[in-house]
């Protein structure tokens, strides 16, 4: 079964295709982070920070939980 297959017979997005753009929000999460984290020269207020970070800690886990799933269906 293709990539492509699974979208269609499922109804939802690979879960590949998902960990792929999850890596993709945390580079992104992780170079707002340096730019405009406490240790940047102009840091964003401590909130916007706490925002981000949670953010990150978010897309982590949900990740973790998409390669168990990926390494599960793969095992299958």
């Amino acid at each position: 079964m293709g990539r492509g297959d699974f979208r269609r017979e499922n109804g939802m997005t690979d879960p590949a295709d998902m960990i792929a753009w999850m890596d993709t929000r945390l580079l992104s999460l992780h170079a707002w982070m340096a730019d405009h984290g406490t240790s940047s020269k102009k840091p964003r207020t401590a909130d916007i920070i706490a925002i981000k970070q949670n953010d990150i800690a978010k897309f982590e886990e949900l990740r973790a939980a998409y390669v168990r799933a990926l390494e599960k269906r793969n095992a299958a």
